[in-house]
């Protein structure tokens, strides 16, 4: 059977660790298969031997049962499985040799399908295995916590072989190996520099060794020249998985202790500047999102609540920076949120409790000054003017407390200003409606207690100034009405007491008019007094001045010049007459006769007989 035998470079075999083989099939009759081609592959340090096989198997064997060993000589004695053996497809499969400690010239290859063995191949030429890389720097990066040390290689190691490389660490005082946080090639693709992130509570300035395991393979471990730094708290490491640098957090964040690759975002309600090892609480009345860098005071009208700036209600107020809403006190009042100082009440409203919303109006008949919580009744003898203060009433009027207008006194009442009830006038005073001061009534005039008037005083009385009764006028007295004196009867008259006129008396006389009496004249008289006229004595009667009744001439005399006069020797008259008759012949009569005596003889109006013997 011919096999075709390929050759690895120098090169390669120079920076091989193991061996990887692949086998092709090709799908014949044959009722065993066979190995027809052996191709190692150079890209993995553990060489790839891809096997190529023929013959008809595919579908009568179970690829899960897949063994593939070689052996170091045609009819070896040794068969070694290879340390992994895979199927790739139904003409190829992979088998992978990790054998360090044995340098082969030739390997031969058998591929068994459930426990089927096929033609073992050819010998394969293979090559000793180099010597495994050595470290030949570390250089740890100052200031990192978690820090990244870049490891240079010497040795057989191609940047192909990073995938399977694992890196190590031990400090001086610990005997175990701790593998790399992460690791790799410092630059993806570009061998020969290979870094370890130590991700360890390492002391600052503890001392460290390093190994790398390439494809199963160990370093020479280095020496312990590194001296491991650490970011402080307040820094990072950023590298992620590769070189980087110890990086202060940024403002909003903070990292409490070291060998750590990030920074936590600061809690909501505090804060941090760059380098933070803690965040600081937002001072009180301010407050922060997560991650801030500093915290912002809450507004005015505003406080915290639950960790944010809440408005604060109706009712309430704030300054800036407040932790709480205050209410409003008694007086003022807060009509709508998020208010920054509350409102005083004004002039005649009120709030009577906190936190109130808006301020009422005072009730009628009181008032309030700015900023009140109460309104004061206005107190009897005021009432709330026109600019909504309490003022007194003036004189003349009165209120009952929360009076929003003062009353009129009543007539007959007075009041002074300020009062709270209207006095009544004394007796001899009197006063119209709204007073200030009772009137006094004028002479001639009286009243009681409480008079809107004074009245006169009937004829026949009299007052002086201010009486509350009129006197009466005395005998020999009278008064017209509204008198303020009694006047004296005049001569001839007279009164009785309290008399308002003095009546002639008789045999006097007053026209009408007339202030005095007038005596009758003589033949004339007045019968009774408070005659206006005298009247005429009747004939044959007289009357002398100033008479009341009129007197009967007698006998023996006549009316002559008004009076009686006695009738002479040798007349006569009757009672009544008004001359004196002569005695006829033949009588005689003495003076003041009656009648006249018969003579014996005589002439006329004799006054003495003759008589005849």
């Amino acid at each position: 059977m011919a096999f075709s035998q390929n050759t690895i470079s120098q090169k390669m075999l120079r920076t091989a660790i193991s061996t990887l083989v692949v086998f092709a099939f090709f799908s014949a009759a044959a009722a065993q298969w066979e190995i027809t081609g052996v191709n190692p592959t150079t890209a993995l340090y553990l060489s790839a031997h891809d096997i190529t096989i023929s013959g008809d198997w595919s579908t009568a064997v179970s690829t899960a049962s897949l063994v593939i060993t070689y052996t170091t000589s045609l009819q070896g004695t040794t068969v070694f499985p290879c340390f992994s053996s895979t199927y790739v497809d139904s003409s190829n499969v992979i088998c992978s040799i990790d054998d360090t400690s044995v340098a082969y010239e030739y390997l031969y290859f058998t591929v068994t399908f459930d426990s089927i063995a096929g033609v073992q191949s050819d010998a394969f030429p293979f090559q000793s295995l180099p010597p495994p890389p050595e470290i030949q720097t570390a250089s740890p990066s100052v200031g990192a916590d978690l820090f990244a040390v870049k490891v240079s290689l010497t040795g057989l190691y191609f940047a192909s072989f990073a995938a399977n490389s694992i890196g190590y660490y031990k400090s001086t005082d610990v005997s175990t190996l701790i593998p790399c946080s992460s690791h790799g090639l410092c630059t993806p693709g570009v061998a020969g520099c290979y870094y370890c992130v130590v991700l360890s509570d390492l002391t600052d300035g503890t001392r460290i060794f390093f190994r790398v395991n390439v494809q199963g393979q160990n370093s020479l471990t280095s020496t312990a020249n590194y001296t491991a730094m650490r970011c402080t708290a307040g820094h990072f490491w950023n590298g992620g998985d590769r070189i980087g640098s110890c990086v202060d957090c940024a403002a909003g964040k903070f990292q409490a202790t070291f060998n750590k690759n990030t920074c936590g975002n600061c809690a909501v309600n505090t804060f941090s500047s760059a380098a933070a090892s803690v965040c600081g609480n937002c001072a009180a009345g301010s407050t922060s999102p997560a991650g801030a860098s500093s915290c912002t005071v809450c507004p005015a009208g505003s406080a915290v609540t639950a960790g944010t700036c809440g408005t604060c209600g109706a009712g309430t107020f704030s300054l800036a920076g407040s932790t709480h809403c205050t209410d409003c006190s008694a007086g003022s009042a807060g009509a709508s949120a998020g208010l920054s100082s509350c409102t005083s009440c004004t002039k005649n409203t009120f709030s009577g409790s906190a936190a109130a919303t808006t301020c009422g109006n005072c009730a009628a008949g009181s008032t309030s000054g700015a900023g009140a919580s109460t309104c004061t009744v206005c107190p009897a003898g005021s009432y709330v003017d026109g600019n909504g203060d309490c003022t007194f009433c003036s004189a003349g009027t009165f209120s009952l407390a929360g009076s929003t207008i003062c009353g009129n006194c009543a007539a007959g009442t007075f009041s002074l200003a300020g009062s709270t009830i209207c006095g009544n006038c004394a007796a001899g005073t009197f006063s119209l409606a709204g007073a200030s001061t009772c009137g006094s009534c004028s002479a001639g005039t009286f009243s009681g207690a409480a008079a809107s008037t004074c009245g006169n005083c009937a004829a026949g009385t009299f007052s002086g100034a201010s009486a509350s009764t009129c006197g009466s006028c005395s005998v020999n007295t009278f008064s017209l009405a509204a008198a303020s004196t009694c006047t004296n009867c005049a001569a001839g008259s007279t009164s009785g007491a309290g008399a308002s006129t003095c009546t002639c008396s008789a045999g006097t006389f007053s026209a009408a008019g007339a202030s005095t009496c007038t005596p009758c004249t003589p033949n004339t008289f007045s019968a009774s007094a408070g005659s206006s006229t005298c009247g005429a004595c009747t004939t044959g009667w007289t009357s002398p001045a100033g008479a009341s009744a009129c007197t009967q001439c007698p006998a023996g005399s006549a009316v002559t010049a008004g009076t009686c006069s006695t009738c002479a020797a040798g007349k006569f008259s009757l009672a009544a007459s008004t001359v004196c008759t002569d005695c006829s012949a033949g009588t005689s009569s003495s003076a003041a006769a009656s009648t006249c005596g018969n003579c014996t003889f005589s002439g006329a109006a004799a006054t003495t007989c003759f008589y005849l013997w």
